[in-house]
């Protein structure tokens, strides 16, 4: 069996976005949910920046995602061979941040 690491919340994230799961919304305390819309599956990730997510959560994470160990560490590489410019620039630009994308900054209108 492959062996697990921690990982930062940005691997993870990224991770689940090929895995075609989306931000959804802020959850309890310091965790975000991930939905992938195409069966419903919601997946709940701690958002710690600057600490990385222990090993049984991030086993826990790729049990709800229903995907191997081995199928979750290749999509390191596959987001690596993935690096065009658009997709790098859209992974981290600060307007595709859940935050800035689901709650309103002060003092602006909600829709």
């Amino acid at each position: 069996m492959p062996e697990l690491r921690e990982l930062s919340y940005r691997e993870i994230t990224r991770r689940l976005y090929k895995l075609g799961f989306r931000f959804y919304c802020q959850g309890k305390g310091s965790h975000e949910l991930w939905v992938r819309d195409a069966d419903g599956r919601v997946v709940p990730v701690p958002c710690h920046h600057g600490k990385n997510i222990r090993k049984g959560i991030v086993q826990a994470i790729i049990r709800e995602v229903s995907v191997s160990v081995a199928e979750f560490r290749v999509l390191r590489w596959m987001l690596e061979e993935d690096r065009s410019p658009e997709t790098e620039d859209r992974l981290s630009s600060p307007s595709s941040s859940p935050v800035s994308r689901h709650w309103p900054k002060q003092g602006e209108a909600q829709e």
